[in-house]
């Protein structure tokens, strides 16, 4: 529902500012939603990503950038970025997790150039691009 899978929409930007704060954990990162069963205090590196992308394509590089910085500083001894992140914010199960890699490099992408929006008139900036 928000950018860059559907056009930009206020109230959905509200409601990711407000699942963001109410997701964010003491570490930095978040939880894979709010009413997460599984441990409270352990954050979830896709999640972090998706709301850097939403950022990004929203228009909040700043916002973006510093999820994307979040991610980075908790990447693993090989620089890959695992599936969760301690409470003490050490890289925790499985890495690399291609999920949450994909997402940082749409991410980035976007920072760049933006992204296509399904159902969105396609901006001048966007060069016309083949259906894949």
């Amino acid at each position: 529902m928000a950018p860059p899978f559907a056009p930009m929409d206020a109230g959905v930007t509200a409601a990711v500012a407000n699942a963001f704060r109410r997701t964010s954990l003491p570490n930095g990162g978040v939880l894979p939603g709010e009413k997460w069963a599984g441990n409270p205090n352990v954050a979830w590196t896709p999640e972090m990503a998706l709301f850097a992308l939403t950022a990004a394509a929203s228009g909040r590089p700043e916002e973006a950038m510093s999820h994307l910085n979040w991610l980075a500083a908790h990447r693993t001894l090989l620089g890959v970025l695992p599936e969760k992140v301690s409470e003490e914010g050490k890289p925790a199960s499985v890495a690399p997790l291609g999920w949450t890699a994909s997402l940082v490099l749409l991410t980035l992408s976007s920072l760049e150039r933006p992204l296509p929006v399904p159902g969105a008139p396609q901006s001048p900036l966007q060069p016309e691009r083949d259906a894949f």
